[in-house]
């Protein structure tokens, strides 16, 4: 099973320490970095304790083989909006041809860090 850990803590612009204290009980970054590698298995009560922490479905925690992604093609800051310096890529649950995403790094009007736009 593939996960889907730090891609999501990431864009929610959250440390492995952030996460590790909002799990209940807290636990250690350590833990929560071994379970995002895959040093450590990933159990179903793993992926529950981490969904409630992050504020997502335990489903989205989790990469399917035929899952689809969108590639981002731009990054909105509070200074404007940036071309990724890398590949990143944004699960939806089904790609139209010609989509592509926007993944948001500064909160900006009714947009918080982290979120993710589908155009």
């Amino acid at each position: 099973m593939q996960s889907r850990i730090r891609d999501v803590r990431r864009a929610k612009g959250l440390t492995l320490a952030d996460v590790a204290m909002r799990c209940n009980p807290p636990t250690t970054a350590q833990t929560i970095g071994r379970l995002e590698t895959g040093m450590r298995v990933l159990s179903l009560i793993w992926i529950n304790r981490i969904a409630d922490a992050l504020g997502v479905e335990a489903s989205d925690l989790v990469a399917l083989p035929d899952q689809q992604y969108l590639t981002v093609a731009a990054i909105l800051h509070d200074d404007g909006t940036h071309a990724p310096t890398k590949e990143e890529r944004i699960m939806v649950p089904n790609v139209g041809a010609t989509m592509v995403g926007l993944r948001i790094a500064a909160a900006l009007g009714e947009y918080r860090r982290g979120d993710e736009l589908w155009l």
